[in-house]
């Protein structure tokens, strides 16, 4: 019995060791995401600019003629800039300069060793705005984690915002995780199997897109570079995917003009949010799709796009 309780502890220790091992070899084996990456990026025509922020280097995008109204893309969770594609070319036919950025820890931006919070990506839009030399006031349009970030930033900077639009918008409390996302253990999980996983998940998941192949290429690109994971799970454990009520109602008072956009069959983030979103913002525009499910921005970039046009036009006019 001795004996058999010595093995069980010496494979226990020795599973320990090589858990270790891996956690330790699977941050030290993806490259920087350095100034030399960066070249060569640019070089191949995968990335566009880059700007160098209080918390790191931003991948961005800004197209569009110099006296169209700013329209500002912000992207979800997971998938970086790239997923609004189809929206940059449709707008910036239609006379708006349009910009778009990768957060921090994802696509082409840097991974700060930091808290993935509000405030930082807050601090992200502000110091992006200011780098441009976009002074006047811009049109915020949120997808999915997105809409949290648009919400923070109305609720704070009302005098930079124009109107603001919620795509499937977290932060009212529909888009939630797992509780072992908490635990120690998902940091092991995410270092060694993150990458692996949600590349995996990527493929299953966006057979919807106009164009999978290129989908899945862009998205598991990010990973190619160390902190995406980190920076992924970080987000989950302290950015505001719910307990934004308040700054849904500040959008509200200000008066800002607001549309939401949402599909019925949403899995991930539920529909039944775009009522509590239609509560907080009464004034607000509701389109709802029946069928649609998340990823409407990039797998039917048209019930997106045609009413956003739409939106803006009557804002601006």
């Amino acid at each position: 019995m001795r004996k058999l309780a010595l093995w069980i502890s010496g494979l226990v220790v020795s599973i320990l060791v090589v858990m270790v091992a891996v956690y330790i070899y699977a941050g030290i084996r993806a490259p920087h995401l350095d100034d030399a990456a960066r070249a060569e990026l640019s070089a191949s025509g995968e990335a566009h600019a880059f700007a160098t922020l209080s918390a790191g280097t931003v991948h961005y995008r800004l197209e569009g003629p110099d006296t169209g109204e700013t329209v500002l893309l912000i992207h979800g969770f997971s998938t970086p800039s790239f997923v609004w594609n189809a929206q940059i070319e449709s707008l910036v036919r239609s006379g708006y300069r349009v910009l778009t950025f990768d957060n921090y820890g994802r696509g082409f931006s840097d991974r700060p060793d930091t808290e993935y919070n509000a405030d930082l990506t807050d601090k992200l839009v502000t110091d992006l705005l200011t780098a441009l030399d976009i002074s006047g006031p811009v049109h915020l349009v949120g997808y999915s984690m997105g809409g949290s970030t648009a919400a923070v930033f109305a609720s704070r900077h009302p005098e930079k915002v124009s109107s603001v639009t919620f795509i499937a918008t977290a932060g009212l409390g529909g888009a939630d995780f797992p509780g072992w996302t908490q635990s120690p253990a998902a940091d092991w999980m995410f270092r060694v199997l993150g990458p692996g996983l949600m590349k995996g998940r990527q493929a299953d998941g966006e057979p919807a897109a106009t164009d999978p192949d290129g989908f899945r290429a862009s998205f598991a690109r990010q990973f190619d570079w160390g902190g995406t994971p980190r920076a992924l799970l970080s987000s989950i454990r302290h950015y505001p995917f719910s307990g934004l009520e308040e700054a849904f109602g500040t959008i509200e008072k200000t008066g800002t003009p607001t549309l939401i956009i949402w599909g019925e069959n949403d899995q991930v983030v539920p529909y039944s949010d775009a009522a509590i979103a239609k509560s907080l913002i009464p004034s607000a525009d509701l389109i709802a799709y029946p069928d649609i499910g998340h990823a409407i921005t990039y797998a039917q970039p048209d019930l997106v796009t045609v009413p956003l046009k739409a939106f803006l036009v009557g804002v601006d006019g």
